[in-house]
């Protein structure tokens, strides 16, 4: 996934960006967790490795240090893989599985972070460019994409343990998914159960208005 990046952006061989094909890329995607939870502890490091040493690298473009933007293009493209994949895996749990009693949370905590972190990045980089330095559309997209998957596995996972413990009385304390959860939370360093859910809400509707906007100048409609 990451070695077409390079072909696609200087257009080596006329070829087409996988991340366009909408049918393949799902394809691929519904694969990921799967191939990952049977080595999710050396998987995730290998995704963690590739994530931080492309991330720096991206930095340093965007601070000036490329004349390219084929460079930043580059760093871009292999960003959305990452962002995608990562998506992917955490979109991939079934919450009342028993990987998640094995310290899988961990690793999602630190790759949520890993997202999270790269899309304060992007954020900042349209603040200090007054709208000129907006990401690639295709990383947009890929924000969307893990977005939801965290939502959806984490947020209403959450909201529905704390529910059914409400309704049982609760009394003798945190369930061990509730426990689960909050490790994950802890992880991620981006506060607690709330707060992320204000920093999703906030992230998914500037992110929707960016992509919506791109997608329309290229004659689409975003659902």
């Amino acid at each position: 996934m990451l070695a077409s990046v390079e072909t696609v952006v200087n257009d080596l061989d006329g070829e087409d960006d996988p991340l366009d094909d909408d049918g393949s890329l799902k394809e691929q995607l519904e694969k990921l967790p799967t191939l990952c939870r049977f080595l999710y502890e050396g998987a995730g490091k290998m995704i963690l490795d590739h994530f931080d040493t492309i991330k720096v690298r991206y930095q340093q473009l965007v601070n000036g240090g490329s004349t390219s933007p084929n460079d930043i293009k580059i760093c871009e493209g292999k960003l959305s893989w990452l962002v995608y994949i990562i998506g992917s895996i955490i979109g991939g749990h079934s919450w009342n599985q028993s990987s998640f009693e094995d310290g899988s949370e961990l690793i999602d905590g630190q790759l949520s972070r890993r997202v999270f972190q790269l899309s304060q990045l992007t954020d900042l980089r349209i603040l200090h460019t007054n709208g000129q330095g907006k990401c690639d559309m295709k990383l947009e997209l890929a924000y969307l994409y893990y977005l939801d998957n965290f939502r959806r596995v984490y947020m209403f996972c959450w909201d529905s343990t704390q529910t059914t413990r409400s309704v049982m009385g609760g009394a003798e304390g945190p369930s061990t998914k509730a426990k689960i959860y909050q490790r994950m939370f802890e992880c991620m360093e981006m506060g607690n159960n709330t707060q992320v859910t204000n920093l999703i809400i906030n992230k998914v509707s500037e992110r929707s208005e960016r992509a919506s906007c791109e997608i329309a100048l290229h004659g689409y409609i975003l659902y």
